[in-house]
Protein backbone atom coordinates (compact mmCIF):
# COMPACT_ATOMS: atom_id res chain seq x y z
CA UNK A 1 0.00 0.00 0.00
CA UNK A 2 1.52 3.29 -0.78
CA UNK A 3 1.44 6.14 1.72
CA UNK A 4 0.77 9.45 1.50
CA UNK A 5 2.65 12.43 3.50
CA UNK A 6 0.01 12.07 6.06
CA UNK A 7 0.11 8.51 6.52
CA UNK A 8 4.07 9.24 7.19
CA UNK A 9 3.38 12.11 9.18
CA UNK A 10 1.30 10.17 11.59
CA UNK A 11 4.02 7.21 11.59
CA UNK A 12 6.82 9.72 12.47
CA UNK A 13 4.90 10.89 15.28
CA UNK A 14 4.58 7.78 16.75
CA UNK A 15 1.10 6.20 15.60
CA UNK A 16 2.26 2.92 14.95
CA UNK A 17 3.74 2.74 18.47
CA UNK A 18 0.83 3.92 20.25
CA UNK A 19 -1.47 1.22 18.47
CA UNK A 20 0.29 -1.12 19.52
CA UNK A 21 0.37 0.32 22.99
CA UNK A 22 -3.39 0.33 22.59
CA UNK A 23 -3.59 -3.64 21.53
CA UNK A 24 -1.19 -4.45 24.66
CA UNK A 25 -3.47 -3.11 26.95
CA UNK A 26 -6.62 -5.07 24.97
CA UNK A 27 -4.49 -8.32 25.44
CA UNK A 28 -4.09 -8.12 28.95
CA UNK A 29 -7.73 -6.81 29.47
CA UNK A 30 -8.82 -10.20 28.37
CA UNK A 31 -6.94 -12.51 29.79
CA UNK A 32 -9.02 -12.90 32.91
CA UNK A 33 -12.12 -13.64 30.91
CA UNK A 34 -9.46 -16.36 28.56
CA UNK A 35 -8.04 -18.50 31.44
CA UNK A 36 -6.69 -21.83 30.05
CA UNK A 37 -5.86 -20.20 26.26
CA UNK A 38 -2.79 -19.67 24.87
CA UNK A 39 -1.03 -16.67 24.30
CA UNK A 40 -1.65 -17.59 20.41
CA UNK A 41 -5.33 -18.06 20.94
CA UNK A 42 -5.78 -15.12 22.79
CA UNK A 43 -4.31 -12.48 19.80
CA UNK A 44 -6.62 -14.57 17.25
CA UNK A 45 -9.42 -13.69 19.68
CA UNK A 46 -8.10 -10.38 19.79
CA UNK A 47 -7.83 -9.70 16.09
CA UNK A 48 -10.65 -11.73 14.92
CA UNK A 49 -12.99 -9.11 17.23
CA UNK A 50 -14.30 -6.04 15.68
CA UNK A 51 -13.43 -3.45 18.77
CA UNK A 52 -13.10 0.80 18.37
CA UNK A 53 -9.26 -0.20 16.71
CA UNK A 54 -9.88 -3.19 15.24
CA UNK A 55 -11.49 -4.45 12.15
CA UNK A 56 -12.37 -7.67 13.02
CA UNK A 57 -13.58 -10.46 10.76
CA UNK A 58 -14.18 -9.11 7.02
CA UNK A 59 -15.82 -11.00 4.64
CA UNK A 60 -16.57 -8.10 2.24
CA UNK A 61 -16.35 -4.49 1.32
CA UNK A 62 -19.47 -3.79 3.65
CA UNK A 63 -17.61 -4.67 6.67
CA UNK A 64 -15.29 -1.83 6.01
CA UNK A 65 -17.96 0.61 4.97
CA UNK A 66 -19.21 -0.08 8.22
CA UNK A 67 -16.23 0.07 10.04
CA UNK A 68 -15.60 3.41 8.72
CA UNK A 69 -18.66 5.02 10.51
CA UNK A 70 -17.16 3.63 13.80
CA UNK A 71 -13.87 5.13 13.27
CA UNK A 72 -16.23 8.64 12.38
CA UNK A 73 -17.81 8.28 15.55
CA UNK A 74 -14.73 7.29 17.77
CA UNK A 75 -12.88 10.29 16.47
CA UNK A 76 -15.64 12.64 17.71
CA UNK A 77 -15.85 11.36 20.87
CA UNK A 78 -11.83 11.64 21.27
CA UNK A 79 -11.90 15.03 19.72
CA UNK A 80 -14.78 16.51 21.62
CA UNK A 81 -12.44 15.65 24.43
CA UNK A 82 -9.71 18.05 23.37
CA UNK A 83 -12.01 20.42 22.58
CA UNK A 84 -13.27 20.52 26.46
CA UNK A 85 -9.45 20.15 27.53
CA UNK A 86 -8.92 23.43 25.76
CA UNK A 87 -9.11 25.31 29.04
CA UNK A 88 -6.69 23.30 30.84
CA UNK A 89 -4.70 23.64 27.82
CA UNK A 90 -4.81 27.68 28.20
CA UNK A 91 -4.13 27.35 32.26
CA UNK A 92 -1.17 25.45 31.61
CA UNK A 93 -0.26 27.94 29.13
CA UNK A 94 -0.81 30.64 31.82
CA UNK A 95 0.84 29.24 34.66
CA UNK A 96 -2.39 29.00 36.05
CA UNK A 97 -2.51 25.16 36.50
CA UNK A 98 -2.77 23.14 39.34
CA UNK A 99 -0.93 20.40 39.99
CA UNK A 100 -3.93 18.30 39.56
CA UNK A 101 -5.30 19.64 36.40
CA UNK A 102 -1.46 19.84 34.98
CA UNK A 103 -1.29 15.74 35.62
CA UNK A 104 -4.65 15.13 34.20
CA UNK A 105 -4.49 17.15 30.95
CA UNK A 106 -1.10 15.90 30.61
CA UNK A 107 -2.47 12.45 30.72
CA UNK A 108 -5.39 12.96 28.99
CA UNK A 109 -4.55 15.80 26.78
CA UNK A 110 -1.69 13.21 24.48
CA UNK A 111 -3.78 10.01 24.63
CA UNK A 112 -6.93 11.62 22.93
CA UNK A 113 -4.47 13.44 20.33
CA UNK A 114 -2.90 10.02 19.56
CA UNK A 115 -6.64 8.09 19.50
CA UNK A 116 -7.43 10.97 16.68
CA UNK A 117 -4.40 10.17 14.74
CA UNK A 118 -4.69 7.01 14.88
CA UNK A 119 -8.45 6.81 13.93
CA UNK A 120 -7.31 9.11 10.96
CA UNK A 121 -4.65 6.76 9.93
CA UNK A 122 -6.71 3.56 9.60
CA UNK A 123 -9.14 5.32 7.98
CA UNK A 124 -6.69 6.52 5.27
CA UNK A 125 -5.52 3.03 4.89
CA UNK A 126 -9.27 1.59 4.42
CA UNK A 127 -10.38 4.10 1.60
CA UNK A 128 -7.31 2.92 0.27
CA UNK A 129 -8.65 -0.69 0.26
CA UNK A 130 -12.54 0.45 -0.63
CA UNK A 131 -11.48 2.16 -3.71
CA UNK A 132 -9.08 -0.57 -4.80
CA UNK A 133 -12.35 -3.18 -4.22
CA UNK A 134 -15.08 -1.26 -5.61
CA UNK A 135 -15.14 -2.20 -9.28
CA UNK A 136 -15.26 -5.93 -7.50
CA UNK A 137 -17.44 -5.29 -5.02
CA UNK A 138 -20.27 -3.85 -7.80
CA UNK A 139 -19.75 -6.66 -10.26
CA UNK A 140 -20.22 -8.57 -7.32
CA UNK A 141 -23.89 -6.85 -6.43
CA UNK A 142 -24.98 -6.34 -9.88
CA UNK A 143 -24.35 -10.38 -10.54
CA UNK A 144 -26.01 -11.13 -7.13
CA UNK A 145 -29.34 -8.62 -8.69
CA UNK A 146 -29.79 -10.54 -11.76
CA UNK A 147 -29.29 -13.75 -10.11
CA UNK A 148 -32.04 -13.52 -7.34
CA UNK A 149 -34.43 -11.46 -10.26
CA UNK A 150 -34.26 -14.22 -11.82
CA UNK A 151 -35.40 -16.53 -9.19
CA UNK A 152 -37.79 -14.38 -8.43
CA UNK A 153 -39.12 -14.40 -11.90
CA UNK A 154 -39.40 -17.76 -11.93
CA UNK A 155 -41.55 -18.32 -8.80
CA UNK A 156 -45.33 -18.79 -9.49
CA UNK A 157 -47.51 -15.77 -8.91
CA UNK A 158 -46.76 -13.93 -5.47
CA UNK A 159 -46.19 -11.00 -3.82
CA UNK A 160 -44.57 -9.48 -1.35
CA UNK A 161 -45.56 -7.35 2.08
CA UNK A 162 -42.84 -5.58 4.38
CA UNK A 163 -44.36 -5.62 8.03
CA UNK A 164 -42.66 -3.05 10.36
CA UNK A 165 -42.42 -3.33 14.47
CA UNK A 166 -45.99 -1.82 14.82
CA UNK A 167 -47.61 -4.29 12.01
CA UNK A 168 -47.74 -1.74 9.97
CA UNK A 169 -48.01 -3.45 6.27
CA UNK A 170 -46.75 -1.95 3.17
CA UNK A 171 -46.96 -3.48 -0.20
CA UNK A 172 -43.64 -3.93 -2.40
CA UNK A 173 -42.21 -4.79 -5.76
CA UNK A 174 -38.90 -6.91 -5.79
CA UNK A 175 -37.20 -4.34 -7.39
CA UNK A 176 -38.16 -2.16 -4.48
CA UNK A 177 -36.98 -4.59 -2.10
CA UNK A 178 -33.12 -5.34 -3.91
CA UNK A 179 -32.49 -1.60 -4.94
CA UNK A 180 -30.48 -0.89 -1.91
CA UNK A 181 -29.92 -4.11 -0.45
CA UNK A 182 -26.16 -4.96 0.66
CA UNK A 183 -24.65 -8.11 -0.63
CA UNK A 184 -25.50 -9.79 2.85
CA UNK A 185 -29.23 -9.67 2.09
CA UNK A 186 -28.95 -10.40 -1.86
CA UNK A 187 -27.35 -13.85 -0.64
CA UNK A 188 -29.67 -13.87 2.05
CA UNK A 189 -32.73 -13.12 -0.36
CA UNK A 190 -31.30 -15.77 -2.62
CA UNK A 191 -30.96 -18.29 -0.18
CA UNK A 192 -34.92 -17.98 1.00
CA UNK A 193 -36.28 -17.79 -2.67
CA UNK A 194 -34.60 -21.29 -2.81
CA UNK A 195 -36.62 -21.97 0.37
CA UNK A 196 -40.00 -20.60 -0.82
CA UNK A 197 -40.06 -22.14 -4.13
CA UNK A 198 -39.47 -25.78 -2.32
CA UNK A 199 -41.76 -24.87 0.26
CA UNK A 200 -44.47 -24.21 -2.31
CA UNK A 201 -43.51 -27.11 -4.20
CA UNK A 202 -43.89 -29.36 -1.11
CA UNK A 203 -47.54 -27.63 -0.04
CA UNK A 204 -49.33 -26.28 -3.38
CA UNK A 205 -50.68 -30.11 -3.79
CA UNK A 206 -51.60 -30.41 -0.31
CA UNK A 207 -55.96 -30.42 0.43
CA UNK A 208 -55.30 -27.83 3.22
CA UNK A 209 -53.78 -25.79 0.90
CA UNK A 210 -55.63 -25.79 -2.42
CA UNK A 211 -57.49 -22.47 -1.66
CA UNK A 212 -55.63 -21.09 0.39
CA UNK A 213 -52.71 -18.36 0.18
CA UNK A 214 -49.00 -20.27 1.04
CA UNK A 215 -46.80 -17.46 2.28
CA UNK A 216 -43.15 -17.60 3.74
CA UNK A 217 -41.79 -15.10 6.14
CA UNK A 218 -38.33 -13.73 5.59
CA UNK A 219 -36.43 -11.80 8.26
CA UNK A 220 -34.59 -8.71 7.04
CA UNK A 221 -31.42 -7.14 8.88
CA UNK A 222 -33.22 -3.35 9.52
CA UNK A 223 -35.34 -6.08 12.30
CA UNK A 224 -38.68 -5.37 9.57
CA UNK A 225 -40.28 -8.89 8.45
CA UNK A 226 -40.70 -9.26 4.63
CA UNK A 227 -43.45 -12.30 3.82
CA UNK A 228 -43.53 -13.71 0.60
CA UNK A 229 -47.09 -14.73 -0.63
CA UNK A 230 -48.16 -17.19 -2.91
CA UNK A 231 -51.45 -16.38 -4.80
CA UNK A 232 -53.92 -19.73 -4.64
CA UNK A 233 -54.56 -21.09 -7.58
CA UNK A 234 -58.73 -19.92 -7.24
CA UNK A 235 -57.22 -16.36 -6.77
CA UNK A 236 -55.08 -17.03 -10.08
CA UNK A 237 -57.41 -18.25 -12.02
Amino acid sequence: MKKNIEMRLYELLGVKAFRKFVFGIYYVAMIPTSLGKTKEERKKIMYNTASNYNLGKVENLEDLMKFKKMIYFNAFIHTSVLIMLIPNFLRIANGTSSIFNLVFTGLLGPINAYCVMLQRYNLIRINKVIEKGKPRYYQEKMNLKEEVIKKDQLLKEHSYKLIDKKNRIEEKTFEDIISNATIQELKMYREYLEYSECVYNRLHDSILYQNENISVDIPTIDNKQLKLEFESDSAIN
